[in-house]
């Protein structure tokens, strides 16, 4: 949108440019594996505001545009807010200790009722591995920035493009 508004919008540009490459260093962890700092700064999302609220419309479509890039600002912030709520919430241990101990007491149960056999041993041995990979996919899901399965930011990379000059 701030690119089609024109020339006028090249300072909020560089202010969402900034903000978008400040989120994501601090939201995609980097390679040497440190884990991201997902802290707010609401400063950066009050500077892109007041960038896009000085822009001084010409004509309706610039008046149009401007209006639409308030509304996808507001948007990105809170996108922004509910990727931090989701990735700081962690999992309850309380909640997955028991999901744990209850799938341990159903499969030891279901093996001492089994008979003694190789396709009552292979059935229980299949089980707790499709068990095991449903509590880590659970897991995964609670950390959508890093882990096994994560959320690439390679889209976000593409779509931000090469820094202006």
């Amino acid at each position: 949108m701030l690119a089609v508004y024109g020339a006028e919008a090249a300072g909020a540009r560089g202010e969402l440019r900034i903000v978008i490459e400040g989120a994501i260093a601090q939201i995609w962890p980097t390679r040497d594996g440190a884990s991201s700092d997902l802290s707010f700064d609401a400063q950066r999302g009050e500077a892109i505001f007041r960038s896009i609220a000085s822009l001084n419309p010409a004509n309706p479509l610039q008046s149009d545009l401007k209006a639409r890039a308030t509304g996808l600002a507001f948007e990105l912030i809170e996108g922004r807010s509910m990727f931090v709520a989701l990735a700081t919430g962690g999992i309850s241990v309380p909640v997955l200790t028991l999901v744990i101990a209850w799938l341990f007491v159903i499969l030891f149960g279901f093996s001492i009722l089994a008979p003694r056999n190789a396709v009552a041993v292979g059935a229980l041995i299949v089980s707790a591995v499709a068990v095991c990979g449903a509590v880590l996919l659970l897991l995964e899901l609670y950390t959508p920035f890093d882990g096994v399965i994560r959320i690439s930011a390679d889209p976000l990379l593409a779509a931000l493009g090469p820094p202006a000059r």
